[in-house]
């Protein structure tokens, strides 16, 4: 695995374009075999500072479950670590469902 790792990561990569190259020098590219596993790598250390009870997580699609305050305050620190991750928080896709007993 180190070998794969090595060859793919070692060294500036790029994309020929006729007599141009652009290279690939900022983060995982689409295609890249690792890109997911580099992906949740990156994103652990946020979702292990959230508060909610339940946590459901695939890649970038995160569902949240607690009270109220917890839920909230978790997506106040998603939002805040966007300029640490670069991540951003896209609220049109984001969806609020509360149970009242």
């Amino acid at each position: 695995m180190y070998s794969l790792v090595d060859s793919a990561y070692s060294c500036e990569h790029f994309l020929a374009f006729g007599d141009r190259k652009i290279f690939s020098r900022v983060g995982a590219q689409q295609g890249d075999p690792l890109g997911s596993l580099q992906f949740c790598e990156a994103i652990h250390p946020l979702l292990c500072d959230l508060q909610s009870t339940v946590k459901i997580v695939f890649m970038d699609d995160v569902t949240l479950s607690g009270s109220l305050h917890s839920v909230e305050q978790d997506v106040i620190t998603i939002r805040d670590a966007a300029s640490k991750t670069g991540l951003q928080l896209n609220t049109a896709k984001c969806e609020i469902i509360m149970e009242f007993h």
